[in-house]
């Protein structure tokens, strides 16, 4: 009884340190969040048995050290080695939490941890903003986030909350009302964050998001009336960006602009100058794919290029494919691009199967969404994205374990 106990007790010590892990991260403290990783690493190399080798682990281990490998032809060695700590973090992420979720239950527990520590990062947001800068300005910045990072995680917290949502409809506990209105509360308060991060991907992660998980987790006319639902809600928020004076300020030029740019109606002050800049950075990217398309210019090398032009403005391609081509060319492209793909289509794989599909259909979207948004976002070093990858590639493995025995 002794022994039960304490392996109970270490797994709860486990998940104190990853959940303290995902707060310093979720609110960009670098320091804390390496310590607690470096802390992380000594426990599972020092007091496991073994290390798990796993598929995201390799992965990990080969792209970042081809990112590396690239110093033998990157321009600048400088910029190269400025995602020295992100890498080793990155790959530091693939060892610790393989190490700790062991079992389908584990996942369901860090998903948890992930999502207060979501809700942890909004509560620091609402006290830290001073009431006249919603809606005055960006919010994110108050507590070390770009806004655009801000805004995709509380997207992403609106899918974790309609996931428990509906989780709490399939189980049968008089406690579940209080638990679906808490879901709700919170979807909402996620919601009006990312609107008020000003983020145009954070939106469409919401509104796109949102729409296809409800419509999916649904069948027959269920699943139409919900898409109608959902679709009139989208509508209705950006009726609100665009009638709210306060959201307007923060969210509705940035969208009016760009689709002005876009369709070239725009006047001088309605130019959505981020857009313009953005397309120039992909524009350049792809002309110095065309020079270096095999190797790359060399890792974070793209900023080199953009001082080598005299540019202003010293940045990377604001594209994770661009980005990527220009920078480690095709091989690191296929390198980091074939696992998504590959975990993309092991999650369609098993949909049918899977006992879970709520969750199934959530991580089909959150990597769906991802993709997609990386033609706006420079990505992979995105720790949270790491996180969530790493999660759901732990649960794509769990699930063919069961399948083979």
């Amino acid at each position: 009884m002794l022994i039960k106990k304490s392996k109970i007790n270490i797994q709860h010590i486990k998940y104190i340190i990853l959940f303290l892990y995902f707060v310093s991260f979720a609110t960009y403290h670098e320091a804390i969040f390496t310590i607690i990783t470096f802390f992380l690493l000594l426990y599972t190399i020092f007091f496991n048995k073994k290390i798990t080798i796993s598929n995201i682990l390799i992965w990990g281990i080969v792209f970042w050290s081809y990112y590396f490998l690239s110093l033998l032809w990157a321009k600048n060695e400088d910029d190269l080695l400025e995602y020295i700590t992100i890498g080793i973090q990155m790959v530091g992420l693939y060892i610790v939490i393989p190490s700790i979720v062991k079992k389908e239950s584990h996942i369901n527990v860090v998903l948890k941890l992930l999502f207060f520590s979501l809700i942890y990062t909004a509560v620091l947001l609402i006290i830290k903003t001073p009431i006249d800068d919603w809606g005055s300005d960006r919010v994110g910045l108050e507590i070390g986030l770009h806004p655009n990072n801000l805004g995709l995680r509380m997207s992403t917290g609106v899918l974790f909350s309609l996931y428990y949502f509906h989780k709490c409809n399939m189980e049968l506990n008089k406690k579940n009302s209080i638990k679906k209105m808490f879901y709700i509360i919170i979807a909402i308060i996620f919601a009006t964050i990312a609107l008020f991060s000003g983020s145009k991907k954070a939106l469409v992660l919401l509104v796109v998001g949102s729409l296809l998980f409800e419509t999916c987790i649904s069948k027959g006319v269920k699943a139409i009336g919900k898409f109608l639902i959902f679709t009139v809600i989208g509508i209705s928020i950006l009726f609100l960006i665009f009638n709210n004076k306060d959201l307007y300020e923060v969210m509705g030029k940035r969208v009016e602009g760009m689709f002005l740019t876009i369709i070239g109606e725009a006047d001088t002050k309605q130019i959505d100058a981020s857009l313009v800049e953005r397309t120039f950075y992909m524009k350049q990217a792809m002309h110095l794919f065309s020079l270096h398309p095999i190797l790359g210019y060399g890792g974070n090398n793209f900023k080199t290029y953009m001082r080598e032009l005299n540019y202003s403005h010293i940045a990377y391609s604001h594209n994770n494919f661009t980005e990527l081509l220009s920078t480690l060319g095709i091989i690191g492209f296929l390198i980091y691009y074939s696992y998504w793909i590959y975990i993309l289509i092991s999650l369609f794989k098993g949909l049918k199967k899977d006992k879970n599909k709520n969750l199934t259909i959530m991580f089909i979207i959150l990597v769906g969404m991802i993709l997609l948004l990386d033609y706006g976002n420079v990505s992979y070093e995105n720790k949270f994205n790491a996180i969530l990858l790493c999660i759901i590639s732990i649960y794509i493995a769990m699930r063919k374990e069961k399948d083979i025995k």
